[in-house]
């Protein structure tokens, strides 16, 4: 928060008598979207740690191609992206990857063992 509150400082010491760059002017538009991400990704990680801790190593790392379809699906929407057919089906092909990874395999004794953790 020191480190923070320094680089303001000096930001604001040395754009005090100058005009906004076009990036400034950005932040100072839209502050209230830009402070409600940084406490989303605030609240995210604390979140994705603690929910990491009762998985399986290998599992976790499975998992975070999971943003892959939702990346593409705001882009999209919120950007206006176009993507070519060989891209959406490598989309497919990680989600599909995850799916089976995080699927149970059969004849797995729900009793103990890492899926245990999992399904707590």
């Amino acid at each position: 928060a020191a480190q923070l509150a320094a680089y303001l400082l000096l930001l604001l010491s040395r754009s005090w008598h100058q005009s906004l760059s076009p990036f400034l002017a950005f932040v100072a538009d839209f502050w209230v979207p830009l402070c409600l991400t940084g406490l989303c990704e605030g609240c995210f990680y604390p979140l994705v740690f603690a929910a990491a801790a009762k998985l399986p190593g290998g599992l976790v790392q499975v998992l975070n191609q999971s943003i892959v379809p939702y990346t593409v699906l705001f882009s999209v929407v919120l950007v206006g992206r176009s993507y070519e057919s060989l891209q959406l089906l490598g989309v497919a092909v990680v989600l599909f990857g995850v799916l089976v990874a995080v699927g149970m395999p059969l004849g797995v004794d729900l009793q103990g063992g890492a899926w245990n953790d999992v399904l707590q």
